[in-house]
């Protein structure tokens, strides 16, 4: 019984990884739905992670909050942003419109017409995370296959 468990954890495992990295892997289809949204910076902090940083964003009048997580964070100028915005200036967010919550996913932040993340990168980071993803579900998916037999 315990080896079917573990079978069945295994296969369930693979299975969710192998959804997740497909969809990253496709970042047109990842990025389909998003929304804009337009305001004036009211903060910007940056939150140290293990590997990479997050930073975290506001809105003058507005209580939600938004984020920019890990993996766009690579693709953020943040050195230009921090010269060329003051708080108070206008901003206008892109955002991934999947996101119900109060803590939204930044996909793209500009003002004045600049860009402050690089698209091209963003999708490339995405993709290989989406490869990564893929390949431990394959894995997964084997060790769940051979506990069967």
């Amino acid at each position: 019984m315990k080896k079917y468990f573990l079978s069945l954890a295994s296969l369930l495992g693979g299975t969710l990884l192998l959804i997740t990295g497909l969809r990253q892997f496709n970042s047109k289809d990842y990025y389909a739905e998003m929304t804009s949204i337009s305001g004036n910076l009211e903060y910007l902090e940056m939150d140290e992670l293990r590997y990479s940083v997050r930073y975290n964003l506001g809105l003058q009048n507005d209580r939600r909050k938004f984020r920019i997580p890990g993996i766009t964070s690579r693709a953020f100028d943040f050195e230009n942003f921090q010269k060329q915005v003051n708080l108070s200036d206008p901003i206008e967010l892109l955002l991934n419109a999947s996101d119900k919550d109060d803590n939204q996913e930044i996909i793209g932040i500009s003002s004045g017409g600049i860009h402050y993340i690089n698209e091209e990168i963003r999708n490339s980071l995405r993709k290989r995370n989406g490869v990564i993803a893929i390949f431990a579900s394959l894995v997964f998916l084997a060790l769940g296959l051979l506990e069967i037999r």
